[in-house]
This record gives structure tokens, sequence and C-alpha cells, in this order.
């Protein structure tokens, strides 16, 4: 799998980030991702999934396609930027998910976008990466937390090398 360098070395664009993370690098399952929003007004959060890079907007009663540079049509511009809308990309099977920072638009175009958080889960270990900082849980356990350098998911190849470099770095420390 060719993934993306992640947010702290460079921004992605809408369609990177949707390809960033299709078939998840540790179980080979087609992740899921998502438009959400941050209303403003009733302080929920809406779901949208993306599909063949279309968003169905259900308020707007309406399936919306994502342009290759990102374009899209004023009435969505206007949504996201009002409901402060952010993407996800979720692993159904292992739950690993990854979030991008709220999405910004300058003439009706999705501006490059930010990875802020990056949680990834296999067997005995979850990892979650934020502000260039990983955080390692071994068993869940509150007492057994170690924190390394950065390392999203585009410095692993496979479910098994990711455990090998954990096991590595552990073993170093």
């Amino acid at each position: 799998m060719n993934l993306s360098p992640p947010s702290y070395i460079c921004k992605l664009s809408f369609h990177e980030f949707c390809d960033y993370n299709k078939c998840c690098v540790f179980c080979n399952t087609i992740c899921q991702t998502s438009l959400y929003d941050m209303s403003i007004l009733n302080f929920n959060s809406s779901k949208f999934p993306i599909d063949n890079n279309q968003i169905y907007i259900p308020m707007l009663k309406t399936s919306i396609p994502i342009l290759p540079n990102g374009e899209i049509p004023n009435q969505v511009i206007n949504y996201i930027n009002f409901n402060q809308s952010y993407l996800t990309q979720y692993c159904p099977s292992c739950h690993s998910n990854i979030s991008i920072s709220i999405i910004h638009t300058s003439n009706n175009v999705i501006q490059p976008i930010l990875i802020i958080s990056e949680q990834l889960i296999v067997d005995n270990f979850f990892l979650s990466t934020r502000h260039n900082q990983s955080i390692l849980f071994i068993n869940n356990n509150v007492n057994n937390i170690i924190s390394l350098p950065p390392l999203p998911i585009s410095s692993f190849k496979n479910k098994q090398h990711f455990i090998d470099k954990l096991i590595t770095l552990i073993a170093l420390l």
C-alpha cells in the first residue's frame, strides 16, 4: 500500500485523504470515509458517508460530487462552512480511525487538509498519534503507556510490520 505522508509533513487534498487509508493497512478491510459536521446551533454531530468521491447530505436531499480539484457547489460550501465540517476514515473491522481538522474552503474549493489524529488498534496495541507525538497503550492498560516519536499509519506496510516496529521501539526504551 502506498500511503501519503502524514499531515505534519504535508497537507493532503480531499481526494488524497479519501485514498490515504482506503483499504486498511492492518486488516485489508475497506475503510469508511465520512463527512461529519459540528452544528453550531444544536451542538449535535452528523455523519455523511462519502462513496466514490460523492457526499450524500440528507438536509440538501442530494448526492454531491467532489471534483478532482476539490471543487464543490456553493450550497455545499455554505453547509460545510456553517457547520464546521471535518472528515474521518474509520475501519469497521479493526476500529482504526483517522481524523482531519475542520475543512476550510476558498472559491468553491476544499483547501488542503491536515490529519490531526490517528488511532491505530492492532491486537494488544493501541497507538494514538496526535500533535507530532505517538502514545502507545499496551493491553489497554493505563499503567502501560509509552510516549514515542510520531508513528503515522503511512510508516507501516502491514499489520506484522506495525507489531515488529513497536516491539523494536519498546526494546530500545
